[in-house]
């Protein structure tokens, strides 16, 4: 039986330590919309292959981008980790 394929999105801002530690489970995919080129570095050493840029003003907006950016994946699962 093959495995789900799962996907998390989030959306960062200032915060890359803390969604660093959350992202370390093997065998799903992140999709990471960050705001700030700290963040982004951080990610990228994370080891978060999907990195999209988005302003974090309104964060709906920011939220909204995320999930059409999902469009380009095929997957079974995806998780919102806010």
């Amino acid at each position: 039986m093959e495995q789900p394929r799962i996907i998390v999105l989030t959306c960062v801002h200032g915060r890359s330590e803390t969604v660093k530690k959350c992202l370390s489970i093997n065998n799903i995919d992140t999709v990471a919309i960050y705001s700030h080129s700290g963040d982004r570095e951080v990610l990228k050493e994370a080891g978060v292959k999907y990195l999209y840029h988005h302003a974090n003003q309104p964060l709906s907006k920011k939220w909204n981008y995320g999930v059409q950016m999902l469009r380009e994946f095929d997957f079974d699962h995806v998780i919102l980790m806010g």
